[in-house]
């Protein structure tokens, strides 16, 4: 099973001028768990996930705070082609749950999350494409 066949399309994504306060709003109205942060080509920046929020918010960060100054920014990625099993080994060897999906040209194409598998698999929320 392919990545390109499982991942999120949609993905959210800002710019670097967002601020942690409007990440956060995007983040608790649209029901998800990160955003990236892309530049003008569509290439990642970075990304803020729930975990970068408790981190801003024990350490006092003002919510003004631009997200370059505060996103992860050594992102680890998979290609389109990559698979499953790919996945979900850099999820387990890195501690995480979110990763950006790639492109040939490094452009962002869509997201693997932890969340969505998990919805997926058990039929949390009823899906249009086929299941794994």
């Amino acid at each position: 099973m392919l990545i390109r066949d499982i991942m999120i399309k949609e993905v959210v994504t800002v710019d670097k001028s967002y601020n942690v306060k409007q990440c956060i709003d995007i983040l608790f109205k649209r029901h998800i768990g990160s955003v990236m942060v892309v530049d003008a080509q569509n290439k990642i920046s970075g990304i803020l996930t729930e975990r970068d929020i408790i981190r801003i918010i024990s350490q006092d960060t003002p919510l003004s705070t631009p997200v370059s100054d505060v996103m992860t920014t050594n992102v680890k990625t998979i290609s389109l082609d990559a698979t499953f099993a790919e996945a979900r080994e850099l999820m387990r060897m890195y501690r995480i749950r979110h990763i950006p999906v790639v492109d040939d040209e490094g452009k962002l194409a869509g997201l693997i999350s932890l969340r969505h598998l998990i919805d997926e698999f058990f039929e949390i929320i009823p899906s249009t494409r086929s299941q794994f």
